[in-house]
Protein backbone atom coordinates (compact mmCIF):
# COMPACT_ATOMS: atom_id res chain seq x y z
CA UNK A 1 0.00 0.00 0.00
CA UNK A 2 2.76 2.39 0.58
CA UNK A 3 4.17 1.74 -2.62
CA UNK A 4 0.84 2.53 -4.29
CA UNK A 5 0.61 5.98 -2.11
CA UNK A 6 4.05 7.41 -1.83
CA UNK A 7 6.43 5.37 -5.00
CA UNK A 8 9.60 4.22 -4.91
CA UNK A 9 12.50 6.31 -3.67
CA UNK A 10 15.87 5.74 -5.43
CA UNK A 11 18.80 6.25 -2.91
CA UNK A 12 22.41 6.64 -4.18
CA UNK A 13 24.06 3.65 -1.90
CA UNK A 14 27.89 3.49 -2.44
CA UNK A 15 30.00 4.72 -5.10
CA UNK A 16 33.83 4.64 -6.12
CA UNK A 17 35.11 8.28 -6.65
CA UNK A 18 37.90 7.78 -5.21
CA UNK A 19 39.21 4.42 -5.78
CA UNK A 20 42.51 3.24 -4.14
CA UNK A 21 45.32 2.61 -6.30
CA UNK A 22 47.93 -0.01 -5.82
CA UNK A 23 50.83 0.37 -8.27
CA UNK A 24 53.82 -1.70 -8.85
CA UNK A 25 57.04 -1.33 -7.21
CA UNK A 26 59.88 -0.49 -8.69
CA UNK A 27 63.58 -2.40 -8.49
CA UNK A 28 62.29 -4.97 -6.85
CA UNK A 29 64.95 -8.35 -7.45
CA UNK A 30 62.91 -10.74 -9.08
CA UNK A 31 63.24 -13.51 -6.84
CA UNK A 32 64.84 -17.19 -7.54
CA UNK A 33 63.62 -20.60 -6.85
CA UNK A 34 65.06 -23.97 -5.71
CA UNK A 35 63.34 -26.75 -4.46
CA UNK A 36 60.05 -25.45 -3.02
CA UNK A 37 60.14 -21.35 -1.78
CA UNK A 38 57.52 -19.63 0.22
CA UNK A 39 56.16 -17.54 0.76
CA UNK A 40 56.96 -15.28 -2.33
CA UNK A 41 55.25 -11.76 -2.15
CA UNK A 42 54.20 -10.74 -5.92
CA UNK A 43 54.47 -7.27 -7.69
CA UNK A 44 52.00 -5.85 -10.31
CA UNK A 45 53.07 -5.79 -13.52
CA UNK A 46 50.20 -4.59 -15.56
CA UNK A 47 46.34 -4.17 -14.66
CA UNK A 48 43.28 -2.57 -16.93
CA UNK A 49 41.78 1.26 -15.73
CA UNK A 50 38.84 0.02 -12.83
CA UNK A 51 35.65 -1.19 -14.67
CA UNK A 52 32.55 0.40 -12.30
CA UNK A 53 29.43 -1.26 -12.63
CA UNK A 54 26.23 0.16 -10.96
CA UNK A 55 23.74 -2.36 -9.66
CA UNK A 56 20.12 -1.48 -8.43
CA UNK A 57 18.61 -3.26 -5.46
CA UNK A 58 15.17 -2.56 -3.79
CA UNK A 59 14.61 -2.72 -0.42
CA UNK A 60 11.08 -2.67 1.46
CA UNK A 61 10.20 0.53 3.10
CA UNK A 62 8.56 -1.32 5.61
CA UNK A 63 5.51 -0.27 7.98
CA UNK A 64 3.43 1.09 4.90
CA UNK A 65 6.56 3.57 3.53
CA UNK A 66 7.83 3.55 0.16
CA UNK A 67 10.04 0.75 -1.23
CA UNK A 68 13.54 2.21 -1.60
CA UNK A 69 15.57 1.46 -4.12
CA UNK A 70 19.66 1.34 -3.50
CA UNK A 71 21.93 1.92 -6.63
CA UNK A 72 25.35 0.76 -5.75
CA UNK A 73 28.44 0.60 -7.23
CA UNK A 74 30.89 -2.78 -8.10
CA UNK A 75 34.19 -2.25 -9.42
CA UNK A 76 36.21 -4.74 -11.70
CA UNK A 77 40.08 -5.25 -12.89
CA UNK A 78 41.90 -7.45 -14.79
CA UNK A 79 45.59 -7.51 -13.87
CA UNK A 80 48.82 -9.71 -14.07
CA UNK A 81 50.93 -10.30 -10.80
CA UNK A 82 54.78 -11.11 -11.26
CA UNK A 83 55.90 -13.90 -9.08
CA UNK A 84 59.89 -15.13 -9.89
CA UNK A 85 62.04 -15.81 -12.45
CA UNK A 86 60.38 -19.09 -14.45
CA UNK A 87 60.75 -21.54 -15.68
CA UNK A 88 59.83 -23.21 -12.47
CA UNK A 89 57.61 -26.48 -12.18
CA UNK A 90 54.31 -25.54 -10.59
CA UNK A 91 52.58 -22.92 -8.12
CA UNK A 92 51.61 -25.62 -5.10
CA UNK A 93 49.37 -22.67 -2.73
CA UNK A 94 48.53 -19.09 -3.22
CA UNK A 95 47.27 -16.86 -0.26
CA UNK A 96 44.87 -13.63 -0.80
CA UNK A 97 45.36 -10.80 1.20
CA UNK A 98 46.95 -13.52 4.15
CA UNK A 99 44.13 -15.97 2.95
CA UNK A 100 44.71 -19.36 1.55
CA UNK A 101 42.56 -18.92 -1.97
CA UNK A 102 44.41 -22.00 -3.67
CA UNK A 103 46.12 -25.29 -2.53
CA UNK A 104 46.69 -27.71 -5.39
CA UNK A 105 47.46 -30.76 -3.13
CA UNK A 106 44.59 -30.57 -0.92
CA UNK A 107 42.08 -33.39 -0.29
CA UNK A 108 39.62 -31.05 1.42
CA UNK A 109 36.23 -30.98 0.09
CA UNK A 110 35.87 -27.61 0.63
CA UNK A 111 39.41 -26.28 -0.26
CA UNK A 112 38.88 -27.89 -3.54
CA UNK A 113 35.66 -25.85 -4.19
CA UNK A 114 38.34 -22.54 -3.76
CA UNK A 115 40.46 -23.91 -6.01
CA UNK A 116 38.01 -24.58 -8.70
CA UNK A 117 36.44 -21.19 -7.93
CA UNK A 118 40.00 -19.10 -7.86
CA UNK A 119 41.08 -20.70 -11.13
CA UNK A 120 38.00 -19.67 -12.71
CA UNK A 121 39.61 -16.18 -12.87
CA UNK A 122 43.62 -17.16 -12.67
CA UNK A 123 45.46 -18.37 -14.42
CA UNK A 124 49.53 -18.82 -14.01
CA UNK A 125 52.53 -18.64 -16.48
CA UNK A 126 55.52 -21.12 -15.77
CA UNK A 127 58.31 -18.54 -17.28
CA UNK A 128 58.61 -21.12 -20.00
CA UNK A 129 61.43 -19.94 -23.12
CA UNK A 130 58.71 -20.18 -25.43
CA UNK A 131 55.71 -18.69 -23.42
CA UNK A 132 53.17 -17.00 -25.32
CA UNK A 133 51.04 -13.80 -24.08
CA UNK A 134 48.30 -14.55 -22.02
CA UNK A 135 44.18 -14.23 -24.32
CA UNK A 136 43.04 -12.64 -21.09
CA UNK A 137 45.77 -9.43 -21.38
CA UNK A 138 45.23 -9.46 -25.00
CA UNK A 139 41.68 -8.96 -24.87
CA UNK A 140 42.61 -6.37 -22.67
CA UNK A 141 44.62 -4.41 -23.84
CA UNK A 142 45.13 -5.59 -27.71
CA UNK A 143 46.74 -8.19 -29.55
CA UNK A 144 49.95 -6.12 -30.06
CA UNK A 145 50.31 -4.63 -26.94
CA UNK A 146 51.09 -7.47 -24.31
CA UNK A 147 54.40 -8.84 -23.36
CA UNK A 148 54.99 -12.68 -23.48
CA UNK A 149 57.15 -12.39 -20.26
CA UNK A 150 59.55 -15.38 -21.13
CA UNK A 151 61.46 -16.30 -18.45
CA UNK A 152 59.22 -15.10 -15.79
CA UNK A 153 56.99 -16.66 -13.57
CA UNK A 154 53.68 -14.82 -13.72
CA UNK A 155 49.81 -14.89 -12.73
CA UNK A 156 46.82 -13.33 -14.85
CA UNK A 157 43.52 -12.71 -12.75
CA UNK A 158 40.68 -11.63 -14.98
CA UNK A 159 37.92 -9.41 -14.31
CA UNK A 160 38.03 -9.71 -10.69
CA UNK A 161 35.01 -7.81 -8.24
CA UNK A 162 37.26 -5.98 -6.82
CA UNK A 163 34.32 -4.39 -4.19
CA UNK A 164 35.54 -5.58 -1.05
CA UNK A 165 39.05 -4.16 -1.10
CA UNK A 166 37.72 -0.68 -2.37
CA UNK A 167 38.55 -1.50 -6.22
CA UNK A 168 42.43 -1.84 -4.61
CA UNK A 169 44.46 -4.78 -5.99
CA UNK A 170 44.88 -7.70 -3.37
CA UNK A 171 48.24 -8.47 -1.91
CA UNK A 172 49.29 -11.93 -3.19
CA UNK A 173 52.23 -14.84 -1.97
CA UNK A 174 53.14 -18.08 -3.67
CA UNK A 175 54.33 -21.61 -2.76
CA UNK A 176 56.66 -22.31 -5.99
CA UNK A 177 58.56 -25.66 -6.65
CA UNK A 178 61.43 -25.71 -9.21
CA UNK A 179 62.18 -30.03 -10.00
CA UNK A 180 65.68 -30.69 -9.81
CA UNK A 181 66.60 -30.65 -13.94
CA UNK A 182 65.36 -26.91 -14.24
CA UNK A 183 69.06 -24.73 -14.13
CA UNK A 184 69.66 -21.16 -13.17
CA UNK A 185 69.43 -18.46 -15.60
CA UNK A 186 67.32 -16.35 -17.85
CA UNK A 187 69.01 -16.44 -20.63
CA UNK A 188 72.16 -18.46 -22.12
CA UNK A 189 74.68 -15.83 -21.37
CA UNK A 190 78.11 -15.41 -22.79
CA UNK A 191 80.90 -16.21 -20.08
CA UNK A 192 82.45 -13.05 -19.24
CA UNK A 193 86.80 -13.32 -19.47
CA UNK A 194 88.82 -14.70 -16.47
CA UNK A 195 90.54 -12.23 -16.61
CA UNK A 196 92.42 -13.27 -13.21
CA UNK A 197 93.77 -16.37 -15.77
CA UNK A 198 94.19 -13.79 -18.38
CA UNK A 199 92.06 -16.72 -20.77
CA UNK A 200 88.66 -16.11 -22.61
CA UNK A 201 85.99 -19.27 -22.47
CA UNK A 202 86.25 -22.38 -23.97
CA UNK A 203 90.20 -22.26 -23.40
CA UNK A 204 91.99 -25.76 -23.40
CA UNK A 205 94.90 -24.90 -20.96
CA UNK A 206 96.62 -22.86 -19.08
CA UNK A 207 100.35 -23.34 -18.36
CA UNK A 208 101.44 -22.04 -14.96
CA UNK A 209 105.16 -21.29 -14.06
CA UNK A 210 107.25 -24.76 -12.98
CA UNK A 211 108.06 -23.97 -9.86
CA UNK A 212 106.21 -27.36 -7.26
CA UNK A 213 106.04 -25.35 -4.39
CA UNK A 214 104.42 -22.09 -6.11
CA UNK A 215 101.31 -20.26 -4.48
CA UNK A 216 98.44 -20.65 -6.85
CA UNK A 217 95.35 -18.56 -6.38
CA UNK A 218 92.05 -17.99 -8.48
CA UNK A 219 89.52 -15.98 -8.29
CA UNK A 220 87.49 -15.45 -11.58
CA UNK A 221 83.71 -14.09 -11.81
CA UNK A 222 81.88 -16.17 -13.67
CA UNK A 223 78.04 -14.70 -14.36
CA UNK A 224 78.09 -12.90 -10.85
CA UNK A 225 79.31 -15.70 -9.06
CA UNK A 226 82.81 -15.88 -6.80
CA UNK A 227 84.26 -18.72 -8.14
CA UNK A 228 87.81 -19.56 -6.36
CA UNK A 229 90.05 -21.68 -6.91
CA UNK A 230 93.09 -22.08 -4.28
CA UNK A 231 96.08 -24.15 -4.09
CA UNK A 232 98.76 -24.13 -1.15
CA UNK A 233 101.40 -26.89 -0.99
CA UNK A 234 103.29 -27.70 2.23
CA UNK A 235 104.19 -31.27 2.05
CA UNK A 236 106.88 -33.98 2.63
CA UNK A 237 104.90 -36.63 2.15
CA UNK A 238 105.78 -38.54 -1.01
CA UNK A 239 102.23 -38.45 -2.80
CA UNK A 240 98.52 -37.16 -2.14
CA UNK A 241 95.14 -37.61 -3.90
CA UNK A 242 92.56 -35.29 -3.84
CA UNK A 243 89.45 -35.91 -6.20
CA UNK A 244 86.22 -33.86 -5.64
CA UNK A 245 83.24 -34.11 -7.77
CA UNK A 246 80.86 -31.60 -6.39
CA UNK A 247 77.04 -31.52 -7.78
CA UNK A 248 76.05 -27.18 -7.60
CA UNK A 249 72.43 -26.09 -8.84
CA UNK A 250 72.13 -28.93 -11.30
CA UNK A 251 75.44 -28.69 -12.56
CA UNK A 252 78.12 -30.85 -12.92
CA UNK A 253 81.15 -29.17 -11.80
CA UNK A 254 83.88 -31.75 -11.81
CA UNK A 255 87.40 -31.52 -10.60
CA UNK A 256 89.81 -34.02 -9.99
CA UNK A 257 93.49 -33.56 -9.21
CA UNK A 258 96.29 -36.01 -8.74
CA UNK A 259 99.56 -35.77 -7.32
CA UNK A 260 103.00 -38.34 -7.28
CA UNK A 261 106.22 -36.52 -6.37
CA UNK A 262 109.07 -37.10 -4.17
CA UNK A 263 109.23 -33.65 -3.07
CA UNK A 264 106.91 -31.38 -0.97
CA UNK A 265 103.54 -32.43 -2.26
CA UNK A 266 100.92 -29.99 -2.95
CA UNK A 267 97.20 -30.12 -1.85
CA UNK A 268 94.81 -28.06 -3.89
CA UNK A 269 91.20 -26.65 -2.73
CA UNK A 270 88.59 -25.85 -5.29
CA UNK A 271 85.18 -24.20 -4.15
CA UNK A 272 83.43 -23.37 -7.20
CA UNK A 273 80.25 -22.23 -7.77
CA UNK A 274 79.47 -21.69 -11.17
CA UNK A 275 75.77 -21.26 -12.90
CA UNK A 276 75.18 -23.05 -16.12
CA UNK A 277 78.95 -23.84 -16.28
CA UNK A 278 80.63 -27.60 -16.76
CA UNK A 279 83.74 -27.67 -15.79
CA UNK A 280 85.70 -30.59 -16.23
CA UNK A 281 88.92 -32.26 -15.25
CA UNK A 282 91.43 -30.28 -13.72
CA UNK A 283 94.50 -31.97 -13.31
CA UNK A 284 97.82 -30.69 -11.56
CA UNK A 285 101.26 -33.08 -12.25
CA UNK A 286 104.20 -32.17 -10.56
CA UNK A 287 107.67 -33.12 -10.55
CA UNK A 288 109.67 -31.57 -13.26
CA UNK A 289 106.98 -31.07 -15.19
CA UNK A 290 104.73 -27.60 -15.58
CA UNK A 291 101.97 -27.51 -14.04
CA UNK A 292 98.47 -27.69 -16.51
CA UNK A 293 95.18 -26.57 -15.95
CA UNK A 294 92.70 -27.70 -17.93
CA UNK A 295 89.36 -25.38 -18.32
CA UNK A 296 86.54 -26.38 -20.30
CA UNK A 297 83.18 -23.93 -19.66
CA UNK A 298 80.32 -25.51 -21.29
CA UNK A 299 78.06 -22.14 -21.43
CA UNK A 300 76.04 -22.94 -24.57
CA UNK A 301 73.09 -22.68 -23.41
CA UNK A 302 70.93 -23.54 -20.25
CA UNK A 303 69.00 -26.77 -19.34
CA UNK A 304 65.21 -25.85 -19.77
CA UNK A 305 62.91 -28.82 -19.41
CA UNK A 306 60.30 -28.81 -22.47
CA UNK A 307 56.76 -29.23 -22.58
CA UNK A 308 55.75 -32.90 -22.33
CA UNK A 309 52.55 -34.82 -23.66
CA UNK A 310 51.69 -37.57 -21.78
CA UNK A 311 50.06 -39.04 -24.69
CA UNK A 312 52.50 -38.09 -27.48
CA UNK A 313 52.52 -41.55 -28.54
CA UNK A 314 48.77 -41.38 -29.28
CA UNK A 315 49.53 -38.49 -31.48
CA UNK A 316 48.73 -38.79 -35.15
CA UNK A 317 48.55 -35.28 -36.53
CA UNK A 318 50.45 -32.59 -35.03
CA UNK A 319 50.70 -29.43 -37.19
CA UNK A 320 52.07 -25.52 -36.04
CA UNK A 321 52.06 -24.05 -39.33
CA UNK A 322 55.23 -22.44 -38.18
CA UNK A 323 57.29 -20.77 -41.33
CA UNK A 324 57.91 -17.93 -44.04
CA UNK A 325 54.81 -15.91 -45.28
CA UNK A 326 53.46 -17.61 -48.66
CA UNK A 327 55.15 -21.06 -47.94
CA UNK A 328 53.01 -24.07 -49.14
CA UNK A 329 55.42 -26.10 -47.12
CA UNK A 330 53.47 -27.90 -43.94
CA UNK A 331 55.12 -30.01 -40.98
CA UNK A 332 53.77 -32.91 -39.29
CA UNK A 333 55.60 -32.42 -36.44
CA UNK A 334 53.77 -35.98 -34.87
CA UNK A 335 55.39 -39.71 -34.89
CA UNK A 336 53.60 -39.86 -38.26
CA UNK A 337 55.28 -37.68 -40.29
CA UNK A 338 52.16 -36.98 -42.65
CA UNK A 339 52.84 -34.88 -46.09
CA UNK A 340 50.32 -32.59 -46.65
CA UNK A 341 49.82 -30.63 -49.89
CA UNK A 342 48.08 -27.27 -50.93
CA UNK A 343 44.91 -26.74 -52.87
CA UNK A 344 44.03 -23.42 -54.41
CA UNK A 345 45.52 -20.19 -52.29
CA UNK A 346 45.96 -21.81 -49.17
CA UNK A 347 49.29 -21.16 -47.71
CA UNK A 348 51.44 -19.55 -44.52
CA UNK A 349 50.72 -16.78 -43.44
CA UNK A 350 52.72 -14.37 -41.08
CA UNK A 351 50.71 -11.11 -40.32
CA UNK A 352 48.52 -12.85 -37.49
CA UNK A 353 48.53 -16.48 -36.06
CA UNK A 354 47.89 -17.53 -32.10
CA UNK A 355 51.38 -19.35 -31.84
CA UNK A 356 54.56 -19.66 -33.11
CA UNK A 357 55.79 -17.44 -36.63
CA UNK A 358 52.81 -18.37 -38.69
CA UNK A 359 49.78 -19.74 -38.99
CA UNK A 360 47.92 -21.55 -42.14
CA UNK A 361 45.44 -19.31 -44.33
CA UNK A 362 42.89 -20.71 -46.63
CA UNK A 363 42.05 -17.88 -49.39
CA UNK A 364 39.37 -20.09 -50.33
CA UNK A 365 41.90 -23.16 -50.69
CA UNK A 366 43.20 -25.86 -48.24
CA UNK A 367 45.70 -28.54 -47.50
CA UNK A 368 45.07 -32.13 -47.76
CA UNK A 369 46.82 -35.10 -46.34
CA UNK A 370 47.10 -38.88 -47.40
CA UNK A 371 44.51 -41.65 -47.20
CA UNK A 372 45.49 -43.31 -43.79
CA UNK A 373 44.20 -44.90 -41.09
CA UNK A 374 45.19 -42.30 -38.67
CA UNK A 375 41.91 -40.30 -39.13
CA UNK A 376 39.55 -43.93 -38.56
CA UNK A 377 39.04 -43.69 -34.98
CA UNK A 378 36.81 -46.95 -35.80
CA UNK A 379 34.67 -46.86 -31.60
CA UNK A 380 37.34 -45.54 -30.02
CA UNK A 381 38.22 -42.31 -27.55
CA UNK A 382 39.95 -39.51 -29.27
CA UNK A 383 40.43 -35.93 -29.50
CA UNK A 384 40.26 -33.16 -32.88
CA UNK A 385 41.48 -30.04 -31.77
CA UNK A 386 42.83 -26.70 -33.41
CA UNK A 387 42.48 -22.81 -32.95
CA UNK A 388 40.77 -21.28 -35.72
CA UNK A 389 40.04 -17.40 -36.73
CA UNK A 390 36.89 -17.17 -39.10
CA UNK A 391 36.78 -14.41 -41.29
CA UNK A 392 32.79 -15.03 -41.22
CA UNK A 393 30.40 -17.50 -40.26
CA UNK A 394 29.40 -18.61 -44.01
CA UNK A 395 25.91 -17.94 -45.43
CA UNK A 396 22.76 -19.73 -44.75
CA UNK A 397 22.35 -23.42 -45.99
CA UNK A 398 26.04 -23.43 -46.22
CA UNK A 399 28.78 -24.62 -43.02
CA UNK A 400 32.40 -23.83 -42.82
CA UNK A 401 34.37 -26.97 -41.90
CA UNK A 402 38.04 -26.24 -40.86
CA UNK A 403 38.95 -29.55 -40.53
CA UNK A 404 37.64 -32.99 -41.53
CA UNK A 405 37.30 -35.87 -44.30
CA UNK A 406 33.64 -36.43 -44.49
CA UNK A 407 31.30 -36.38 -47.28
CA UNK A 408 27.78 -37.49 -46.81
CA UNK A 409 27.13 -39.80 -44.22
CA UNK A 410 30.70 -41.16 -43.97
CA UNK A 411 33.50 -39.66 -42.24
CA UNK A 412 34.05 -36.72 -39.53
CA UNK A 413 34.90 -33.15 -39.49
CA UNK A 414 33.87 -29.42 -37.58
CA UNK A 415 30.92 -27.47 -39.00
CA UNK A 416 30.59 -23.23 -38.47
CA UNK A 417 27.35 -22.63 -38.91
CA UNK A 418 25.80 -19.20 -39.88
CA UNK A 419 24.33 -18.50 -36.66
CA UNK A 420 27.88 -19.05 -34.62
CA UNK A 421 27.18 -22.93 -33.65
CA UNK A 422 29.96 -25.26 -33.96
CA UNK A 423 29.04 -28.95 -34.75
CA UNK A 424 31.02 -31.90 -35.14
CA UNK A 425 30.16 -34.92 -37.20
CA UNK A 426 30.57 -38.30 -37.60
CA UNK A 427 29.05 -40.38 -40.42
CA UNK A 428 25.00 -39.46 -39.92
CA UNK A 429 25.82 -38.40 -36.48
CA UNK A 430 25.85 -35.15 -34.95
CA UNK A 431 27.02 -32.94 -31.65
CA UNK A 432 26.04 -29.50 -32.24
CA UNK A 433 26.09 -26.71 -29.51
CA UNK A 434 23.86 -23.29 -29.79
CA UNK A 435 24.42 -20.12 -31.26
CA UNK A 436 26.90 -18.03 -30.91
CA UNK A 437 29.66 -19.86 -28.85
CA UNK A 438 32.06 -18.79 -32.37
CA UNK A 439 32.66 -15.16 -33.62
CA UNK A 440 34.10 -13.92 -36.76
CA UNK A 441 37.33 -12.01 -36.72
CA UNK A 442 38.45 -13.88 -33.30
CA UNK A 443 40.63 -16.81 -32.38
CA UNK A 444 39.00 -19.58 -30.95
CA UNK A 445 40.00 -22.86 -29.41
CA UNK A 446 37.90 -25.91 -30.44
CA UNK A 447 38.09 -29.30 -29.38
CA UNK A 448 36.10 -32.05 -29.66
CA UNK A 449 37.12 -35.29 -27.67
CA UNK A 450 34.99 -38.94 -27.22
CA UNK A 451 35.61 -41.03 -24.16
CA UNK A 452 33.56 -44.13 -23.69
CA UNK A 453 30.92 -43.23 -26.82
CA UNK A 454 30.11 -39.84 -25.40
CA UNK A 455 30.88 -36.67 -27.38
CA UNK A 456 32.42 -33.78 -25.55
CA UNK A 457 32.45 -30.27 -27.65
CA UNK A 458 34.69 -27.43 -26.44
CA UNK A 459 35.01 -23.93 -27.35
CA UNK A 460 37.87 -22.38 -25.56
CA UNK A 461 37.91 -24.62 -22.92
CA UNK A 462 34.12 -24.60 -22.25
CA UNK A 463 32.15 -27.36 -22.55
CA UNK A 464 28.98 -25.94 -25.25
CA UNK A 465 27.96 -29.60 -25.91
CA UNK A 466 27.92 -33.41 -25.34
CA UNK A 467 25.93 -36.41 -25.88
CA UNK A 468 26.20 -39.59 -27.21
CA UNK A 469 28.65 -40.11 -30.19
CA UNK A 470 29.40 -43.98 -30.36
CA UNK A 471 29.30 -44.29 -34.33
CA UNK A 472 32.00 -46.71 -36.15
CA UNK A 473 34.15 -44.43 -37.81
CA UNK A 474 35.94 -46.49 -40.36
CA UNK A 475 36.82 -43.53 -42.88
CA UNK A 476 40.38 -43.70 -43.66
CA UNK A 477 39.93 -40.74 -46.63
CA UNK A 478 42.42 -37.98 -46.29
CA UNK A 479 42.08 -34.92 -43.72
CA UNK A 480 41.82 -31.69 -45.23
CA UNK A 481 42.31 -28.64 -43.14
CA UNK A 482 40.38 -25.68 -44.25
CA UNK A 483 37.56 -27.99 -45.59
CA UNK A 484 36.19 -31.83 -45.45
CA UNK A 485 35.45 -33.90 -48.46
CA UNK A 486 32.65 -31.73 -50.00
CA UNK A 487 35.49 -28.67 -50.89
CA UNK A 488 32.70 -27.06 -53.29
CA UNK A 489 30.44 -25.92 -50.26
CA UNK A 490 32.10 -26.26 -47.44
CA UNK A 491 35.57 -24.51 -47.80
CA UNK A 492 36.12 -22.53 -44.42
CA UNK A 493 37.78 -18.78 -44.54
CA UNK A 494 40.07 -17.78 -42.19
CA UNK A 495 42.86 -19.14 -40.27
CA UNK A 496 43.82 -22.00 -38.72
CA UNK A 497 46.76 -23.05 -36.39
CA UNK A 498 47.95 -25.79 -34.12
CA UNK A 499 46.38 -28.94 -35.09
CA UNK A 500 46.17 -31.64 -33.29
CA UNK A 501 44.68 -35.21 -33.90
CA UNK A 502 44.92 -37.92 -30.56
CA UNK A 503 43.84 -41.49 -31.83
CA UNK A 504 42.85 -43.33 -29.00
CA UNK A 505 42.95 -40.87 -26.11
CA UNK A 506 39.40 -38.45 -25.16
CA UNK A 507 41.24 -35.50 -23.61
CA UNK A 508 38.49 -33.93 -21.79
CA UNK A 509 34.71 -34.49 -20.53
CA UNK A 510 34.87 -31.21 -18.35
CA UNK A 511 35.80 -27.54 -18.46
CA UNK A 512 39.60 -26.61 -19.27
CA UNK A 513 42.31 -23.96 -19.28
CA UNK A 514 43.16 -23.65 -23.25
CA UNK A 515 47.15 -23.62 -22.75
CA UNK A 516 49.01 -20.73 -23.77
CA UNK A 517 51.93 -21.90 -25.44
CA UNK A 518 52.08 -24.35 -28.71
CA UNK A 519 50.99 -28.01 -28.39
CA UNK A 520 54.45 -30.05 -27.48
CA UNK A 521 56.81 -32.14 -29.73
CA UNK A 522 57.37 -34.41 -27.42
Amino acid sequence: MGNLIFGTTTVQGRTFDDIKIQTSKAGVPRPIVFGRARPIVGNIIATTSPRIVAVREEQDGGKGGPSVEVENEEVYRTYAIRICEGPVTGIRRVWRNNELVYDRDSTDPTQLENNAAFLEKADFFLGGYDQMPSAVMQSAFGMDNVHAYRGTCYMVVDDENLTATGGAIPQYAFEVERSEGFVLTSKPYPLENIESLGIAPLVKSVRAPRMPTEFLAVEPLVLGVDVQTTAREEYAVPAHDLAVEPLVLGVDVQTTAREEYAVPAHDLAVEPLVLGVDVRDITVDYADAPQELDIEPLVAGINIQPMVDPYFDSVSLLMHFDGGNGSTTFTDSSNSGSVFSATGNARLYTADRRFGTACLQTNGGYIEGPTSNYWAFGTDDFTVELWIKPDSLGTSGYYDSPIGNWVPLNGWCFFIRPTGAIQFQANNSHIVSGPSVISAGGWHAIRFSRVSGDGYLFVDGVLVASGSLADDITSSAPVRIGCNGVSSTDVFEGLIDEVRITNGVGRSTSNYTPSSNPFPNQ
